[in-house]
C-alpha cells in the first residue's frame, strides 16, 4: 500500500494534475506511512496536503476537518515516540 501511494503521489505531480487531487493523493499517503511508524514522512506529507487543500476547500468544509484529524494522530505518534526513554 506505501509503494502504491508514493507512486499515486509521483505520477500526480509529474503530470500537474488538478491540486485537489494531489492533495488527498498525499493525505493517503501520509496515513499509510502513519500506520506504517514513518512519522516524520507522514508529517511532512500531511502538512504539504494541508496546505493544497486550505487553497482550494472553505474552512469550515469536512475536507479540512478530517486532514485535521489525521495530522493529529500523526502528531500524537510523532509525540509518543519522542516520550520513549
Amino acid at each position: 500500500a506505501l509503494e502504491l501511494a508514493r507512486r499515486v503521489v509521483a505520477q500526480l505531480r509529474s503530470t500537474l494534475g488538478p491540486q485537489y487531487e494531489l492533495g488527498h493523493a498525499l493525505l493517503d499517503l501520509a496515513r499509510v506511512e502513519q500506520r506504517a511508524g514513518e512519522l516524520d514522512e507522514a508529517h511532512a506529507h500531511a502538512s504539504e496536503a494541508e496546505q493544497i487543500l486550505r487553497g482550494i476547500y472553505d474552512a469550515d468544509h469536512p475536507q479540512l476537518a478530517a486532514m485535521l484529524s489525521t495530522r493529529a494522530v500523526i502528531e500524537r505518534d510523532r509525540a509518543a515516540i519522542r516520550e520513549l526513554p
